[in-house]
């Protein structure tokens, strides 16, 4: 019988996570996940196909992934190292209640996407993780010397599994180096399922065909410890293509792939995966990058997701396993961020009708952060799991070297972006320009308010006062994010931020930002304008601003009058949205991002409690483009006499929106 495997495109669409599990996961606590039955996921979903990603780490640690209502294995499906983002991926059982468990050694976020779902166990069998080798116990595999592991026949594997999903992890290596794995009984392939550096620990979860006398086959480029855990096998009856990995890409001898560019791969029909392949197992490595950035890979014909499968830096080479979708003429594409070489291997791939596509999920995202100051501070102890390895990166990709990990699940960097700010000590104002407007001259009623964050920058619901004369007391950095707070209470108010930086082109802007409920005069707007337009424009009348129209400017906002509404001004258009809040929470920041999608259309994407519910991400997508370059970018906070809104008690509360991770691509 053959198997039901649900890919799912790397995309964000949906977050289930509850507003009490939000912020960084502590030391040694456990997160539950529901899985089945979220978004498009089938309900009898019995294993899922996971990037799991740490970020914001406050010291070296791991996280172990397994099936909620068994037992924690003494495995892990993640190392990650202090405040580096780093993802993996992962094939991982689906236990009691539909759900999954991760739990960490030290503080950090944890995003989870679920890339793929298997509604049936007769061809992929998933269980609780078990480790099936490790070299600590002995003496590290010498370099060049190949490491037999027996998998078919033992940890009740049946004798005719034809594949193992696998996590392989290499630690204490003597030098840079990489690991190879293959079906033993086949030459070794000019191929890599792993890059590691000198004394640090990285690991990359796989799926490699099961070779002669049901072994597989390791091979390390220099002395280090193997670590192998097996996540699960593929039977014989599975529609699984498997056999010793083929490179189909390496441009390390030619040209790289430049910034911005796409890069088509033909992956049905050559080498292992049959010409009716549906989705393919594949490394995806990066090196020899210009600068820091990403890669997402998708199946040809389709819109390049707003995701990454692979994050990479400019010391040297990462990688990562992923399964990806077989687009149009057999092909996957491949975006890198900047310019950067990339090599990928096939280890595997699916075929035959039996494989339903649906809209991917975000399951967990711990990045929203609240502005109390969150986690990351003080002692913390490794408890258990796979203990003694930190990491770097992971992944495969040849004889190259790594130091990275993830894709944009990890906390936004400066990976694959024209300007990155985080804010993290209090720093970064001094690459914007300001401005305050104020329609009237004459004060009516008060000159001051409350905002947010007190003068020493402790958490709300402390408040400091800002007087509307103060031409710079609007905006102001605490606890590792930006601030801005408008009150004048004799009519309408824009404060605005933008990047001191013109931009050619602009694909995306994306930002951290609160929803409290600031009453319907209070909005705030990101606009991606040419540089000729102004750098602010009126809702409502104010004669000293120009009209919101023209094809110079394309604009996401949020609240407002006229209710709590996301909203797209293109040109002269307005389409109003949906209705998201998070009432009278001032801590809470959620992620947001205003995309052209290069084909005339554009759309707004929004994390936050809908309604009053669960917290949910969404888009709208409406026709439109961003405006032809040179461009500049506007974060605006606007007030609308906001003394209508006092509840009758003469003084204005604070109208505080708090900014973070503005990231320009």
């Amino acid at each position: 019988m053959s198997i039901v495997f649900a890919l799912l495109a790397s995309v964000v669409v949906m977050s289930i996570s509850a507003p009490s599990a939000l912020g960084t996961n502590s030391s040694g606590s456990v997160l539950e996940i529901q899985v089945a039955g979220q978004g498009s996921i089938p309900s009898d979903a019995t294993s899922a196909v996971l990037n799991i990603a740490s970020a914001r780490a406050s010291a070296d640690g791991f996280v172990v992934a397994w099936p909620c209502g068994s037992p924690r294995p003494d495995t892990a499906s993640l190392n990650y190292r202090k405040g580096q983002p780093i993802s993996n991926a992962t094939i991982i059982a689906i236990g009691d209640g539909g759900k999954i468990c991760l739990a960490n050694s030290t503080d950090t976020d944890l995003i989870v996407d679920a890339n793929a779902a298997l509604t049936a166990t007769t061809g992929v069998v998933t269980a609780n993780p078990i480790r099936i080798h490790d070299t600590r116990d002995s003496s590290p595999n010498e370099a060049g010397a190949t490491l037999e592991i027996q998998v078919s026949g033992r940890n009740n594997v049946p004798e005719d599994s034809e594949a193992a999903v696998l996590n392989i992890a290499a630690a204490r290596g003597a030098n840079n180096g990489f690991v190879t794995a293959w079906p033993c009984g086949d030459p070794r392939p000019t191929a890599s399922s792993l890059n590691y550096r000198a004394g640090e620990a990285v690991s990359n979860a796989t799926i490699i065909a099961i070779g002669d006398g049901g072994k597989i086959c390791l091979s390390s480029s220099t002395s280090a410890d193997l670590v192998v855990d097996l996540n699960g096998i593929v039977s014989g009856n599975a529609d699984f293509a498997g056999g010793a990995p083929i490179r189909l890409l390496d441009t390390r001898g030619g040209n790289p792939n430049g910034a911005g560019a796409t890069h088509e791969v033909a992956i049905a029909g050559a080498g292992i995966a049959p010409a009716n392949a549906t989705a393919a197992v594949i490394n995806i490595a990066a090196t020899n990058a210009t600068a820091a950035g990403f890669v997402t890979a998708w199946p040809c014909g389709t819109p390049r997701p707003n995701a990454a499968s692979l994050n990479y830096g400019t010391a040297g080479a990462i990688s990562n396993s992923t399964t990806v979708g077989i687009g149009d003429d057999g092909k996957i594409c491949l975006f890198t961020s900047t310019s950067a070489d990339l090599v990928v291997d096939v280890n595997g791939a699916f075929e035959g009708d039996d494989l339903a596509t649906f809209p991917p999920v975000r399951l967990e995202d711990t990045r929203i952060t609240d502005t109390s100051g969150g986690g990351g501070d003080g002692d913390t102890t490794t408890t258990g799991g796979d203990g003694d390895t930190t990491t770097t990166g992971g992944g495969g990709g040849g004889d190259t070297t790594t130091t990275g990990g993830g894709g944009d699940t990890t906390t936004p960097t400066p990976s694959g972006t024209q300007f990155f700010e985080s804010f993290d000590g209090n720093t970064g104002l001094d690459r914007f320009r300001t401005g305050l407007f104020h329609r009237d001259d004459t004060v009516i009623t008060q000159h001051s308010w409350q905002g947010d964050h007190d003068l020493d920058c402790n958490a709300p619901p402390t408040e400091r006062t800002i007087d509307r004369n103060d031409i710079d007391g609007w905006r102001y950095l605490c606890k590792d994010h930006l601030m801005t707070s408008i009150g004048d209470t004799s009519g309408y108010s824009v404060g605005w931020f933008s990047p001191d930086q013109v931009f050619d082109s602009i694909t995306e802007v994306c930002w951290d930002v609160n929803l409290t409920d600031l009453g319907s005069r209070q909005w705030w707007k990101v606009a991606v304008l040419s540089t000729s337009a102004p750098d602010i424009m009126s809702e409502v009348a104010a004669s000293e601003l120009s009209d919101l129209n023209g094809s110079d400017r394309a604009i996401a906002s949020y609240g407002g009058v006229g209710g709590w509404k996301g909203k797209m001004r293109i040109g002269d258009e307005r389409q109003d949205w949906f209705g998201m809040d998070s009432g009278d929470d001032k801590k809470t920041r959620y992620p947001a991002c205003f995309r052209d999608n290069g084909n005339g259309t554009l759309t707004f994407t929004m994390t936050g409690p809908k309604d009053g519910g669960a917290v949910s991400t969404e888009s709208f997508t409406s026709a439109g483009s961003f405006p032809d370059g040179p461009l500049k970018v506007v974060f605006q906070d606007h007030n609308y006499t906001p003394t209508k809104s006092d509840n009758g008690v003469g003084t204005p509360v604070g109208f505080t929106w708090h900014w973070d991770n503005i990231i320009i691509s």
